[in-house]
């Protein structure tokens, strides 16, 4: 993908400046731009922060902003729609793939996925054990933490566990499914298929609630009931959609009640995780004098990160509190004002006047991931997630706020 998209990137760069020259508001995209880029750089430079740390910033960075522009100034009335189709199937491929080799990979290293849920129950009863005994005697800590490693080195696996994780495995999610509820109840000879479709999302996101990605399963039962009340009305709905959920729920209930019950003790012994001490430990961070609270840290600065026992961290776990700790107010203002401008040229350019139900289901399935990073994860710093920004912009012209018709 990244491959691809460097190709394209290098293609689409003349068009761009060519627009620039030509257009106001393409000018203000690039200078806005490149102050995102280069302002943190000097900061970061000016603290001394590690090259290594500074790389790692900016890379991510040039995918968020990067991909959006040269995509956004590629379309036209007439290419919208393709290119629009070109980004979906780039993002389902990698999720698809993605979710192969996470299952595969799992079944191989612990049998089964109920084994696996199993041991993340397990894992997290040995985390709060240990962390209940350091509160009381030193020897039974030492003996409990080496309990827990133990524990982490039979279940946890960084390199496995991290992939779900990536945005387009949860587009791919609620897309497949999504499609799968429309074919299922809307379409007599497409019914079969859209079951096949369901049942392939339904499986991709089992594997986030089997890793206790408690946000990712919240997203996707939403997302799933958005598109239900899309469809109520079908009586296809009601015919050969809902019983057969029922039954399958039925059928699969001691898999579901293994990992509501991960998700819910998840929730009850971790909470929040810390992640409101990590905003407040940004926000302590920035306004200790005017300089950060307006300029960051900039590019490889690091936090002093509560939720990892005040360990320093590159990253934090939303792209909010990310562009105010790095960049500071101004380097936060001037992206949401990038993305307002690229957003108005689309506007512009496209005058669709109707919501097709493929453009639907773009949007239900790409506002959760792009969610997740601005609130819970910080799934912003990957490829995927540039992609799926800038398939969201290309989507939102044809959403029109006094009634759009919705075209089936």
């Amino acid at each position: 993908m990244g491959s691809g998209l460097l190709i394209g990137g290098i293609m689409l760069t003349r068009n761009v400046i060519r627009q620039a020259r030509e257009d106001s508001v393409s000018r203000w995209v690039l200078i806005l731009a490149l102050a995102l880029l280069v302002v943190p750089t000097c900061v970061g430079l000016m603290h001394g922060n590690s090259w290594n740390n500074m790389a790692r910033d900016i890379i991510p960075v040039v995918f968020l902003i990067s991909i959006s522009i040269l995509l956004i100034h590629a379309t036209t009335n007439s290419n919208r729609a393709a290119l629009s189709r070109l980004a979906t199937v780039l993002i389902l491929f990698v999720g698809v793939v993605t979710a192969i080799i996470f299952f595969a990979r799992a079944i191989h290293t612990y049998g089964t996925i109920e084994n696996m849920v199993a041991g993340g129950t397990n894992y997290i009863q040995a985390t709060q054990a240990t962390q209940a005994t350091q509160a009381t005697q030193a020897t039974q800590a030492t003996q409990a933490t080496q309990a827990t490693q133990a524990t982490q080195a039979d279940f946890y696996i960084k390199e496995l566990f991290l992939k779900p994780y990536d945005p387009a495995m949860l587009f791919a999610t609620i897309f497949i499914s999504a499609w799968g509820l429309v074919l299922a109840a809307k379409s007599q000879r497409a019914w079969l298929f859209g079951w096949v479709l369901i049942s392939v999302g339904a499986l991709m996101a089992y594997a986030f609630m089997a890793l206790g990605l408690r946000s990712y399963a919240a997203v996707y039962v939403l997302s799933i009931g958005v598109v239900c009340l899309t469809l109520y009305r079908e009586r296809g709905f009601y015919v050969r959609l809902l019983p057969l959920i029922i039954v399958g729920v039925a059928i699969y209930w001691t898999q579901i009640e293994a990992v509501l019950h991960l998700l819910w003790y998840k929730q009850q012994t971790i909470g929040f995780n810390g992640k409101a001490s990590e905003w407040k430990r940004v926000i302590d961070t920035i306004s200790s004098s005017t300089q950060p609270a307006l300029f960051g840290t900039g590019w490889g600065g690091v936090l002093a990160n509560p939720i990892y026992e005040d360990g320093e961290t590159r990253f934090t776990h939303s792209i909010i509190s990310f562009f105010l700790l790095k960049s500071g107010l101004l380097g936060l203002g001037t992206l949401f004002i990038l993305m307002a401008t690229l957003l108005s040229k689309v506007l512009r350019v496209n005058a669709s006047t109707e919501l097709e139900r493929f453009e639907q289901i773009l949007v239900i399935s790409c506002l959760p991931p792009l969610a997740i990073g601005v609130l819970f994860e910080p799934t912003y710093k990957t490829l995927s997630f540039g992609v799926i920004l800038a398939l969201l912009i290309l989507t939102i012209p044809s959403i029109r706020i006094f009634g759009p018709r919705v075209r089936q």
